[in-house]
């Protein structure tokens, strides 16, 4: 895994409204933006892998079960 990358998309991660409503609505959750930045910034700090296709990079957590765009 490329540490710059990493460092580059931790840098990098933006929230918006529409980000909050678009992990409430996915995860089935009705939580406020400290929590998702919380569990993103731990998904961040425990990811297995990292894949671009085209633009975006899917970074990948077993521990979490979770993939983000």
């Amino acid at each position: 895994m490329n540490n710059q990358v990493l460092e580059t998309i931790k840098a990098k991660v933006c929230y918006t409204l529409l980000v909050f409503e678009r992990v409430n609505k996915k995860l089935g959750l009705n939580q406020d933006a400290e929590p998702t930045k919380t569990m993103v910034n731990n998904v961040l700090a425990n990811l297995d892998d990292i894949d671009r296709w085209g633009k975006n990079y899917y970074v990948r957590s077993r521990q979490h079960q979770v993939e983000l765009t």
